[in-house]
């Protein structure tokens, strides 16, 4: 038998970005708009294995999150 910890998965890169910009409205109150992008490169590798033994062993467990878009609206003041 294996011992634990024998089998790795390849190095995981992938690239998240955030994009932010406030709108003054009046005085000390804005606004802002925030853009978070994650996965950008959209990278499917898997990033866990199932490793009990069984009849799953060696299988793919989770693969990354596919790309993802996320808008936000915050109010200051």
């Amino acid at each position: 038998p294996e011992g634990r910890g024998t089998r790795t998965l390849p190095s995981i890169y992938w690239l998240d970005i955030s994009i932010a910009k406030k709108f003054k409205i009046y005085k000390d109150t804005y606004m802002a708009l925030r853009l978070d992008v994650f996965n950008v490169t959209n990278n499917d590798q898997p990033i866990a294995m199932w490793e009990e033994d069984n009849e799953g062993f060696g299988k793919v467990l989770k693969r990354q999150d596919p790309r993802s878009a996320r808008l936000s609206i915050t109010f200051g003041f």
